[in-house]
Formats: C-alpha cells, structure tokens, sequence
C-alpha cells in the first residue's frame, strides 16, 4: 500500500475578513507543486440530501455515488464520498470499488489510525495501491472517504 498523509498544519489558508478557509491542495494564493491533486476529484453537481448525525452514529454512509439511488446524492463520475462516525475503539474495514482507485481520508473530529500512521483532527491521508484498509478510531471520530480512480498524471 503506498499512502502520503496531509498534516492539517500544512494546509494552506485564506482570510479575506469575511471568509477563512483552509485547504489541501493549490488553490487560491496557495501554491504547491507536491499539492496540486489527488485522484480524479470532482466538478460539482447540485442536489440536497440531508444525512442526520445520529442517523450515521457507528456506520458508514455513502453521501455521493455513481450508482443512482434515494439515499445519497448522485454524481456522473467514477467516484464515492462517504462519512463516517464511530465510538472510539472501532474498526472499520473499507474494500475499494475494483482496479485503479485511489482514498482521500479526511478526519473532521477526533483521531484515526490507518497502518501505522496517526490522523489527528483536520489531517488528511492519500492511499493507493491496496483493494482494502481498516480504519482504526483512537477517538470518538468523524471523517470524511474520497474514492475515486488514480490521477492519471
């Protein structure tokens, strides 16, 4: 499994007053050559669904997907978001749709562990070469699955 974790430190920032963000990858004045993507991310498309908290307490729920469906939003794109909030001490196995994908696992609260490496609150991990992780809670956690098909830079 090859991976390259985003520590939320390293994120780049932008505060003109009346909007702070932060993000991983070059955009806006931030501008870094080992930033500029990850995967195949993805054009907005618009729809609304609502995922309650306590609907996705100790479970993974697929926000957006390919596959059409009432439960998620759809997308045209060979791509799958998902959230996840779970109890510390859970594991979480997670088998990646077939051949050519790559994760993004962003954490929102708390702290994972994925193999050996530590994810504290607003870190960020990239995994490719695997059909297959386990994500470990340290923490009561919130965290954010990007897949999607391998950048083909």
């Amino acid at each position: 499994m090859k991976q390259h974790k985003f520590p939320g430190e390293e994120r780049g920032t932008k505060d003109i007053g009346w909007l702070k963000s932060k993000f991983c990858f070059s955009f806006s004045d931030f501008t870094d050559p080992t930033k500029s993507a990850f995967g195949t991310f993805i054009r907005p498309r618009y729809q609304l669904r609502h995922f309650p908290l306590e609907n996705r307490k100790n479970k993974l729920q697929t926000i957006i997907s390919s596959e059409e469906g009432q439960a998620h939003c759809w997308i045209n794109q060979n791509a799958k978001l998902s959230l996840g909030h779970f109890d510390k001490g859970s594991r979480i196995p997670y088998v990646f749709n077939p051949v050519n994908k790559c994760l993004y696992l962003f954490v929102m609260e708390g702290s994972v562990e994925v193999g050996d490496v530590r994810l504290l609150e607003r870190d960020a991990i990239g995994l490719w070469d695997t059909d297959r992780i386990e994500v470990n809670c340290l923490s009561d956690a919130q965290f954010l699955l990007i897949e999607t098909p391998i950048n083909q830079k």
